[in-house]
């Protein structure tokens, strides 16, 4: 497959963009350091929190929403759920990747309707890859097929957006305030049934409402794989897992920027409204290296889960096509909120324990900490609420949400 050019891009790798570092930086208590480097782009040490004793926002022990269950009306039953929101009138949204659906319960977590299903047609998704609620408007979006479906709040189909891109290059995508921005996850082509590692890079652009592409905004490191693929009756099978330290890509949108950074080191990049790089967000303290004992533990988890004597060759065969990096994910992942904070999840938190998700704002520094339920993968936090998917002690998949206290 011949791949057409996007548009020149702004960075061709994480590391191509120098750092300058300014006194204090990493160990000085205090307000966040902010200097700019020879290219004018600010670079904000973030490692000392700006909440005192007693700002700290907090997260309810108990949901006051649960939506799921194991059995009975299959409404209820959730599969594979990539984003829940809620509506200006309490109800919620959850797409519910499973059956290819947006559906739709109100306050009280009652099923009220659903929209889409599996097909190509006007309103319905190949994978659906999430909804946002964007201008008044529901956004969803199809992965694969590259197309932005609009719904009203109510479930009405409002109209679709076909995205410019080469065919059969899945993209995701978020509403931005000048169109969307996506990004475009690099493929690996060149597959063979001998497993080996992998790493491509993913590159984000911008488009316009209307789908027409703007321009790159940046080209970054992709997540880590190791690949496999084989072949089956009428095609080929291509097999994707994770090395058992991942280093990743994470990615989310704050009204028109893009804000972007891979798990390799702690540092957030925050990309301007012109789609130009503003501002790094570091905190070298939170770059720490893999130790042996840290690589025996992981090891030992997934042999643990291995139920069989091909899983268990599988972890084996994924250790030695990627052994232990020399440092360890400095974060897991993150979400913004309705409010225009980032929350950032730390990597391999303590078991059994509320997890300690750190709060930036991306033009001030860090605020603090917020502790959130074990196994809560938020998906939309709101100014007094947090919701998200989890599983409960039975395997089941629910949408839950938890209420949320923001001292000032």
């Amino acid at each position: 497959m011949t791949k057409r050019p996007i548009l020149p891009a702004i960075l061709l790798a994480v590391a191509s963009i120098p750092f300058a570092c300014a006194p204090g930086d990493g160990g000085d208590a205090g307000p966040p350091v902010t200097v700019r480097d020879s290219a004018g782009i600010e670079i904000a040490n973030v490692a000392h929190p700006a909440w005192s004793d007693g700002e700290a926002w907090t997260v309810g022990a108990e949901p006051v929403l649960t939506i799921g269950a194991m059995e009975g009306d299959e409404a209820y039953q959730l599969y594979r759920v990539s984003h829940a929101l809620r509506l200006p009138n309490g109800s919620i949204v959850v797409a519910n990747r499973g059956t290819q659906q947006l559906r739709w319960f109100d306050a009280d977590g009652r099923y009220v309707r659903d929209a889409g299903g599996a097909g190509e047609g006007p309103g319905e998704f190949d994978s659906l890859f999430g909804v946002s609620l964007t201008h008044g408007d529901l956004v969803a979006h199809d992965f694969r097929s590259a197309r932005v479906t609009r719904f009203d709040t109510a479930g009405a189909l409002l109209g679709t957006v076909q995205l410019d891109r080469d065919p059969g290059l899945p993209i995701e995508v978020w509403p931005a305030d000048t169109g969307y921005i996506g990004m475009i996850p690099g493929i690996a082509f060149d597959v063979t049934e001998d497993p080996t590692y992998n790493r491509r890079d993913v590159t984000y652009v911008r488009y316009a409402g209307d789908g027409a592409l703007v321009d790159t905004l940046a080209v970054m490191p992709g997540p880590e794989q190791v690949v496999s693929g084989g072949a089956v009756k009428g095609g080929w099978v291509m097999s994707l897992a994770s090395p058992l330290i991942p280093h990743n890509s994470e990615q989310t949108v704050i009204g028109a920027r893009l804000v972007a950074a891979i798990t390799d080191r702690f540092e957030i990049r925050v990309f301007g409204p012109d789609g130009a790089l503003a501002r790094m967000i570091r905190d070298p303290s939170r770059d720490l290296p893999v130790t042996s004992a840290e690589w025996d533990a992981v090891m030992a988890e997934e042999m643990a889960d291995a139920e069989t004597p091909a899983e268990r060759r599988a972890v084996q065969d994924r250790a030695s096509r990627k052994p232990a990096p020399e440092m360890r994910p400095a974060f897991d992942r993150f979400v913004a909120d309705r409010l225009g904070y980032l929350w950032v999840a730390p990597y391999r938190p303590a078991a059994d324990q509320p997890v300690p998700w750190l709060v930036i704002d991306v033009a001030n520094g860090v605020l603090g900490t917020v502790e959130l339920p074990e196994g809560l993968r938020p998906t939309d936090i709101g100014e007094d609420y947090v919701l998200g998917v989890i599983r409960d002690d039975l395997d089941v998949e629910q949408v839950r949400m938890y209420p949320l206290h923001r001292t000032h």
